[in-house]
């Protein structure tokens, strides 16, 4: 599995019916390359989840109490067992943390293949176990935004408030 096969494969046929460019010559090139591409894919994940859990964390901070820029319906918030009137963004926590989570997958498929030799092993498995999962958890991240944040509403008075007075005092100077 390392470095080819004995079997007596028309290379050219198979590298055209799977709709490669052109044969891999060097061997041992294509097997240093293992994990590579797994590392790659974990890099755009982690930077999506990055971006992701930044909103989320915004989210987090503008419907609490001290900024109040924006609320969500029930269905997407929780009630405080110490203080009922309080709306938690549950919805928004969890995305935060799992996209958190979600960022550390590069080290995770870093730690699995920079150790192991040129070749085929079974390490390469365990890649399948963080990877496939992370692309789920990904998928469902997009998916519960794009049902929650069109519901989001703006608080049009919160200018009004006066600790915001001073908002545009740059302009006024």
């Amino acid at each position: 599995a390392g470095y080819g096969t004995s079997f007596p494969l028309d290379r050219r046929m198979t590298t055209k019916l799977l709709g490669f460019e052109d044969l891999n010559y060097n061997v041992v090139h294509a097997q240093m390359g293992r994990g590579k591409s797994e590392l790659f894919l974990s890099f755009a994940l982690a930077a999506l989840a990055h971006t992701l859990g930044k909103l989320a964390s915004d989210v987090v901070l503008y419907v609490s109490q001290n900024f109040a820029f924006l609320s969500f319906p029930d269905e997407l918030t929780t009630g405080s067992s110490i203080m009922p009137h309080k709306k938690n963004p549950d919805v928004f926590e969890l995305i935060r943390a799992r996209c958190n989570h979600l960022q550390s997958l590069p080290a995770q498929v870093a730690a699995l293949t920079n150790s192991l030799p040129s070749g085929y092993h079974r390490d390469f498995q365990l890649l399948k176990e963080a990877i496939f999962p992370a692309i789920n958890h990904l998928k469902e991240c997009l998916s519960i935004l794009a049902y929650a944040l069109p519901q989001a509403r703006v608080n049009p008075d919160i200018l009004d408030d006066e600790r915001y007075q001073y908002l545009f005092s740059v302009e006024s100077v």
